[in-house]
């Protein structure tokens, strides 16, 4: 049933609404829908559509799967670490003495080398002795040649080397210092050759 439109709704004396509808089912005829006070009205049907409301607030979103992990990086330069203690000392060698007082070293390192001995020290050598220097050799004492005469230099030349000095005691003008220069022996005096 329908409301007819324009027609008043009455509330009577026992406070019960009378509506004017359109019953359909009975040729659209015009009858009163009588609804006491203590009635419900209920009815059935949906109504139009209402409007799209708002938009919500966005919601917090989860994260995400972790993802692979990426190709290492190119390696560092490491620095030095700092120098470690000295190591401890090695043992002490051992010189030993021969029956007659001579001692056999191969290789010798001293600062000072101290000969105490009253009288002549003697460094042999069974060749040649070098006394080599970062710089200069400076003897303290008069250094003394070794002495040969003139026929006695046809020995020394073929064991010996070009710079030579002997003292010769026959030379030609006197005994005087005389060098080889790898051929001959000359004298200082006049480079005079005697041999």
């Amino acid at each position: 049933m329908t409301q007819i439109a324009n027609l008043p709704v009455v509330r009577n004396l026992s406070n019960t609404l009378i509506i004017p509808v359109v019953d359909p089912t009975d040729g659209n005829k015009t009858k009163r829908l009588t609804i006491s006070q203590l009635a419900t009205i209920t009815g059935s049907g949906n109504g139009p559509q209402g409007p799209q409301g708002p938009s919500g607030p966005g919601g917090a979103g989860s994260l995400g799967p972790q993802g692979p992990q990426g190709p290492s990086g190119p390696g560092g330069a490491g620095s030095l670490g700092p120098q470690g203690p000295q190591g401890s000392a090695g043992p002490t060698g051992v010189v030993n003495a021969l029956v007659n007082g001579t001692y056999t070293i191969s290789t010798l390192y001293v600062n000072t080398l101290t000969v105490t001995s009253v009288g002549a020290a003697n460094i042999t050598s069974a060749n040649d002795l070098n006394l080599k220097s970062a710089g200069q050799i400076t003897v303290n004492s008069p250094f003394v040649l070794t002495a040969s005469t003139t026929a006695g230099l046809s020995a020394i030349g073929p064991i010996t080397q070009q710079g030579a000095m002997v003292f010769v005691i026959d030379a030609t003008g006197g005994a005087q210092p005389c060098y080889y220069d790898g051929v001959h022996w000359y004298t200082v005096n006049g480079r005079t050759q005697i041999v």
